[in-house]
């Protein structure tokens, strides 16, 4: 009997474990800055939605190309659930520039004009890859974050091409 309690302890403390361990990460509060230099955090950029997509373009990456590709092709289906913004990987002229050129359906805001770079600084660390010294987040990276700004799934490099199958998965 006292063999069987430790079992079912081990297993009840292992499965405790696995669950605090798997919990979705919660991502850093961070500003941006729109061309009008109004300041947005996540929840501007959430809305009403319960979901936010945003997704990491980098100019002149044909990886950030195809995210936005994979994006348009599920914006119509997603946008009664899902916000959409990208991160650009510049300056905000350049970013919406880059917006009118893709003839973008959703807002980029320019990392460059972070009012707080050590909190973007902390969003990298907290949802990029390890990378050398450093995290890294890819050109293309696309998170989904909940209504807490919880990271509910990340995407990047080969994995990007199940956009739809894991938005389905996730009953968003």
């Amino acid at each position: 009997m006292k063999s069987i309690m430790m079992l079912l302890l081990a297993v009840a403390v292992g499965f405790g474990g696995y669950v605090y361990m798997n919990q979705p990460a919660q991502v850093p509060k961070i500003v941006l800055e729109d061309g009008d230099g109004n300041r947005l955090g996540w929840a501007d950029l959430q809305g009403d939605k319960d979901h936010l997509l945003l997704v990491f373009v980098v100019p002149r990456c044909p990886i950030s190309k195809f995210s936005l590709e994979q994006i348009a092709e599920i914006q119509d289906e997603y946008s009664r659930s899902l916000s959409f913004a990208g991160l650009y990987y510049g300056g905000q002229d350049a970013a919406d520039s880059f917006m009118q050129k893709q003839e973008l359906a959703f807002p980029l805001y320019g990392i460059k004009n972070t009012p707080d770079p050590m909190a973007m600084n902390e969003l990298f660390e907290t949802v990029g890859s390890a990378h050398g010294m450093r995290d890294v987040l890819y050109g293309g990276t696309i998170l989904i974050l909940d209504s807490e700004q919880k990271l509910q799934l990340k995407l990047e490099k080969e994995d990007l091409r199940e956009l739809a199958e894991k938005l389905q998965s996730l009953s968003i």
